[in-house]
């Protein structure tokens, strides 16, 4: 049960952090996102973060 708590906290910061930084990254390199792209990035990494909760690997501290 500890496992798919470290998974969901880690899932949870990352998705924090990529979502606060997809749009800074894009005008950076000359794409400015629109809203729809950026829906679109959101459902993706929400799945993405969704599916190592419930398949990913247990962290390495846990598995010792």
């Amino acid at each position: 049960m500890a496992a798919i708590l470290w998974r969901v906290i880690l899932a949870v910061i990352c998705v924090v952090l990529i979502l606060a930084l997809i749009p800074p990254v894009c005008r950076i390199i000359g794409f400015d996102p629109s809203g729809d792209v950026l829906l679109v990035l959101k459902i993706c990494i929400g799945g993405l973060a969704l599916f190592y909760i419930i398949r990913g690997p247990n962290p390495p501290w846990l598995s010792a």
